[in-house]
Formats: structure tokens, sequence, C-alpha cells
């Protein structure tokens, strides 16, 4: 398995943090590879859930399958994410 770990620093509340990691207009707006859900996230994100994401990546758009594994609002959301064949967790630690 390989880990990578990536830090940045965001000069915002984390409430604000927050918004822009799990409302879906928010996230479409600052992740230029990820163009709009598949249906609705109702109630995203919850732990369990299942949502479809249209996604670019390098000019070819495929699904992005994002399960939420740990939802800790204003803290921490982990997610199981597959696209075609890639496969990885990711982790927000706010």
């Amino acid at each position: 398995m390989i880990t990578i770990v990536m830090s940045t620093l965001v000069e915002a509340p984390p409430e604000r943090v927050w918004r822009a990691l799990t409302a879906p207009a928010e996230l479409v707006a600052w992740n230029q590879e990820m163009l709009a859900p598949v249906e609705t996230p109702t109630g995203y994100p919850f732990s369990g859930q299942h949502v479809r994401w249209r996604y670019r990546l390098g000019g070819v758009q495929l699904v992005m399958h994002d399960r939420p594994l740990e939802v800790l609002p204003r803290e921490k959301l982990r997610s199981a994410i597959t696209i075609g064949s890639m496969r990885y967790e990711q982790t927000f630690t706010l």
C-alpha cells in the first residue's frame, strides 16, 4: 500500500471549509475536476452513503464513486473514492 500525505493551511473558519467540502455546488466550484453530482446527494455526507459524481480526469469524463466512511461535522471527512480503476481513501481533517 502506498500512503501519500499532503497538507495545506486554509485561512478560513472551519465552518466555511466544511461547507466547501460538503455542499455539492461548492465542491463543483472549487474542484475543477468535479463537474456535477450524477444525482443530487440527499443529506451529503453521511457514513455509508454512495454518491456518484461526473468527473473529468485528463480530459476524459468518468464517474467518481464517493463513499463517506467517517463523518465528524466540521472536524473530519474520510471517504473511499473510486475513479475508473483507481481507488483510494481521502481524509480531510479540519
